[in-house]
């Protein structure tokens, strides 16, 4: 299904879209580089699948220490 990947700053503000792409089933995995966010700080991600039968979404919160 549709598989979209977006990291959002404290204030809500879309970071980076790591995936955004059609993907297969199955186990897959994405690499997030210190220098592709703005510093330290809390950040916020969102994961979202869609397929034709259903939608899944799962949110979550990453802290990047100096």
């Amino acid at each position: 299904g549709k598989v979209q990947v977006v990291v959002f700053n404290h204030l809500g503000q879309e970071v980076i879209r790591i995936v955004d792409e059609m993907q297969t089933a199955g186990s897959h995995q994405v690499r997030l580089n210190n220098y592709e966010l703005n510093g330290a700080g809390s950040y916020f991600y969102q994961i979202n699948v869609e397929s034709d039968r259903q939608r899944f979404t799962e949110r979550g919160t990453i802290v990047l220490t100096k």
